[in-house]
């Protein structure tokens, strides 16, 4: 398998390219991390409360990067970096069932984000159809064939989900006073108070979403020669595991073993690890306590 697919948004006001969000979805882990692109660092911020209506202003010692990064992981949990909102817990990347909203991003005008020149060949462009001022960039985890009657951009991963992002008028109740700044705006809460799942049952849930299958699942060996076992369900504990070989003349070594995940190598009677694939005659994992 792969290790990430990864792609970039940029935007278009008609006459220039913008950087604007990187994409990459890990697939050994099921985490999809957003990148709002933005070059730099900042020395000061300031924090909005909806709720109270306070603001109040920060400053960095050090700078912080002008980049945003969310990152969904399997679990439904999202984290922020770079901001000081708390992780949301929203729908597990498995069970995507209706729109999860990440996050708003207000920018005072696509002039203010980096030029680019060139693109790559999976590179998307988004030409809103506000061309001038003020945006607002709604990021939502969506089913991946949803379909919505607004402008938008939507990345689709096909029969997993679809990240979509739409370009509406400014709020004004939340760019008030900030009128040259870049705002990110989260709700204060996702669906849920907490995960949804936990990490090794969303571990395994988004790899049999990958593969259309309840059954284990066994990756071929990467370069370094390891094998790679995806349970069924979660182990009660990490299991004592026995991997049979067609040919007696090699063994298998466990590398590495969770209550989710086995890795192993095989070795040949040299101990050498052989990193062509060698078949399988049976897979035994016993985690009675």
């Amino acid at each position: 398998m792969s290790k990430s697919k990864s792609t970039k948004i940029h935007l278009s006001n008609g006459k220039m390219l913008h950087r604007f969000v990187a994409l990459n979805l890990e697939e050994s882990d099921g985490s999809l991390y957003i990148t709002l692109l933005r070059e730099g660092k900042i020395s000061e911020a300031t924090v909005f409360d909806s709720e109270s209506g306070e603001k109040n202003g920060i400053k960095f010692d050090n700078g912080r990067p002008k980049r945003k990064k969310i990152s969904y992981h399997a679990s439904g949990r999202i984290n922020y970096h770079n901001t000081n909102h708390p992780p949301n817990y929203c729908e597990p990347i498995s069970e995507i069932s209706q729109l999860n909203l990440l996050q708003i991003y207000s920018v005072p005008s696509i002039e203010k984000l980096d030029q680019i020149d060139n693109l790559n060949e999976d590179d998307c462009i988004f030409e809103p159809e506000i061309k001038e001022g003020r945006i607002d960039f709604c990021l939502y985890l969506a089913p991946w064939d949803t379909l919505i009657n607004i402008n938008h951009v939507a990345v689709r991963y096909k029969n997993m989900f679809s990240l979509i992002i739409s370009a509406q008028h400014p709020n004004s109740e939340w760019t008030k006073g900030l009128d040259n700044h870049f705002i990110t705006v989260a709700p204060k809460t996702g669906f849920y108070t907490e995960q949804k799942i936990s990490n090794e049952q969303a571990l395994i849930s988004f790899h049999q979403m990958l593969h259309s299958t309840k059954n284990i699942i066994v990756y071929s060996p990467n370069r370094e020669g390891i094998y790679k076992i995806i349970f069924a369900v979660p182990m009660r504990r990490a299991p004592d595991m026995s991997i049979e070989l067609h040919d007696e003349n090699y063994n298998c070594e466990i590398v590495s073993a969770n209550t989710a995940v086995v890795t192993f190598k095989v070795r040949d009677k040299h101990k050498n690890v052989i990193k062509t694939e060698m078949p399988i005659k049976s897979i035994l994992a016993s985690a009675e306590l």
